[in-house]
């Protein structure tokens, strides 16, 4: 029979087997959605962003239902993954090209979808018998559905734009590239230093904000944006052509937005999680958590990347 002790050591090799995994199939896929020949990378990209959006949206519905809001959880989901779906086709024009009807049928889609939005709630709530908790969850569903689109339609933008640019210089899509690790790389920074930093200072290191996240530490966020600062240095050189990173102040500049930007959205789902009394906004990504865990710092960065990008393109 085993010990506490040998126990607690088996569970922490097996989560550590489960997240290297998860992070091995997620690295993978993410490559194939960069480097990937067309159309698979486009493809890689559809499958990936929709079973995401569809998980990210359960997981919220999940959240503030603890909050004392009930929404329709399913309903939602499958609606703003049928819109990631469309917007990817649209887009990305994944309907095969020997089809002569394929700008009709990506308009069609998107009228029916436009339409029965803009006529299915005033009819939801005309039907709704005067339930007054159906159209507070109708109302609940609707803005979560908003809280989730916006940011995922900026990550489609950093995403379509980059990908624009990779056909015009025949390379990958490294705008994506750039975005996602310096998004990353801050959370994976910050983690590391400050584990170090709490086994190696004396009565461990200096938390940040307890109350929200205990975990985080002024030593681990300054070993973070230190890291961040040093990857977007390295993208200068790798990509000069890349506006973002397009001189060595630039890139310094954009280090830093994107790892405050990455470190607000963590704490954004920690406030949020930590109001409903949840401790995880799921269990979908074995080894990670939820979803909501693995994309909550893009909820920031994105936007925040998308202005950089806007602004160095008016005003540069």
């Amino acid at each position: 029979m085993r010990s506490k002790k040998e126990t607690a050591v088996l569970e922490v090799d097996n989560m550590f087997i489960k997240r290297l995994f998860s992070t091995i199939v997620l690295l993978a896929l993410f490559g194939a959605a960069i480097f990937a020949p067309d159309p698979l990378n486009k493809i890689v990209f559809l499958l990936l962003s929709s079973l995401l959006t569809f998980g990210l949206v359960r997981e919220i519905c999940y959240i503030v239902k603890h909050l004392g809001m009930e929404t329709f959880e399913n309903i939602t989901a499958w609606f703003c993954t049928l819109l990631i779906l469309l917007i990817n086709v649209t887009f990305l024009e994944l309907l095969p090209a020997y089809s002569h009807y394929k700008r009709t049928i990506s308009n069609i889609l998107s009228y029916i979808l436009l339409y029965g939005v803009a006529l299915g709630g005033p009819l939801f709530i005309l039907f709704s018998r005067n339930s007054g908790e159906k159209i507070k969850k109708l109302f609940n569903s609707m803005g979560i559905a908003v809280f989730t689109l916006l940011p995922i339609l900026f990550i489609f933008g950093i995403y379509f734009i980059g990908y624009g640019w990779s056909l015009r210089g025949r390379i990958f899509n490294y705008y994506f590239l750039i975005f996602v690790l310096l998004t990353k790389i801050g959370d994976i920074g910050a983690y590391v230093v400050g584990t170090v930093s709490n086994k190696l200072m004396k009565g461990g290191n200096h938390k940040m904000v307890p109350s929200i996240s205990p975990g985080k530490s002024w030593e681990g966020a300054a070993g973070g944006l230190i890291i961040t600062i040093l990857l977007a240095i390295g993208f200068h050189y790798l990509f000069p052509q890349a506006k973002v990173v397009g001189s060595i102040p630039i890139a310094i500049i954009t280090g830093i937005l994107m790892f405050f930007g990455s470190m607000a959205g963590d704490l954004m789902e920690s406030v949020l999680k930590r109001a409903a009394g949840v401790k995880d906004s799921g269990t979908t990504i074995p080894g990670i958590g939820g979803v909501f865990d693995l994309v909550d710092s893009l909820f920031v960065t994105a936007p925040v990347a998308s202005l950089i990008f806007l602004f160095l393109i008016f005003f540069h």
